[in-house]
C-alpha cells in the first residue's frame, strides 16, 4: 500500500467518523425534542420524557385549577418544594401504571381486558361540549388526552383492584410488594428510587 492510498483510507475513515458522530448528535437532539428520551425504566419498560412531561403538566394544571376555584393564588405551586414533590408523585404514578398494566396482561386476555375497560368507561360522554370544557378547565387536556391520561389508567387500576379483592387480597398490599420487587431505575437527577418508591433529593 503506498502513502497516497494509506492517506486516502485515513481520510475516508475520518470522514465516516465525523458523519457518524453528527448523526448520533442529531439523533440525540431529535429524541430529546420529540420526548422519547427515557427518564426512568421499570424492568424493560421505559418511561420517556414525553410521558413524564405530559403527566406532570396535567397534574400541575389540575392542582392550580383547584386552588383558583377557592379564590386563592396558585403562587404556592411555583415553589421548589411543591414542584419537586409533584415531579416525585408523577414519576411514582407512572411506575405504578406500568406495574398495573403488566399484571393485567397476566390476568386477562387482550379481548377480555378491552371489554372490561369499555364497561368501566362507556357511561362517560367524551364528545359532549360540557366534557370538553371540563377537561380543558380542570386538567388542561382535550377529551382524547383526558381519556388516555386519566380515564384509562383509573379504569385499569379499578379493574385490578376488583380482581385482587375477589381473591381476598388487598390492592395496596399487592402494589407495595410489586414496587419492592420491581427493577426500577430513575434517570432524573432530582429524583431517585429508594427500593419502595420515588423520592425527591
Amino acid at each position: 500500500m503506498n502513502i497516497y492510498t494509506a492517506m486516502k483510507g485515513k481520510k475516508i475513515i475520518k470522514l465516516i467518523a465525523i458523519i457518524g458522530g453528527g448523526l448520533v448528535f442529531i439523533g440525540g437532539i431529535v429524541i430529546g425534542v420529540t420526548g422519547y428520551w427515557p427518564v426512568a425504566r421499570v424492568g424493560l419498560a421505559p418511561i420517556t420524557y414525553g410521558m413524564f412531561r405530559e403527566n406532570f403538566t396535567m397534574a400541575d394544571h389540575f392542582y392550580r385549577s383547584n386552588i383558583k376555584i377557592t379564590g386563592e393564588s396558585d403562587v404556592i405551586m411555583d415553589t421548589k418544594e411543591v414542584q419537586r414533590d409533584l415531579q416525585r408523585a408523577t414519576m411514582d404514578a407512572l411506575i405504578e401504571g406500568i406495574l398495573i398494566d403488566e399484571e393485567l396482561e397476566k390476568r386477562y386476555s387482550e379481548t377480555d381486558l378491552e371489554q372490561l375497560i369499555k364497561n368501566k368507561t362507556e357511561g362517560i360522554d367524551l364528545q359532549s361540549k360540557e366534557m370538553g370544557k371540563a377537561t380543558g378547565l380542570m386538567y388542561g387536556l382535550t377529551p382524547g388526552q383526558f381519556k388516555e391520561l386519566v380515564l384509562l389508567p383509573k379504569a385499569k387500576q379499578e379493574i385490578l383492584e376488583g380482581n385482587i379483592t375477589l381473591q381476598n387480597g388487598v390492592f395496596n398490599d399487592w402494589l407495595t410488594e410489586q414496587k419492592t420487587a420491581a427493577n426500577v431505575s430513575v434517570f432524573v437527577p432530582a429524583l431517585y428510587w429508594d427500593g419502595k418508591g420515588v423520592q425527591a433529593r
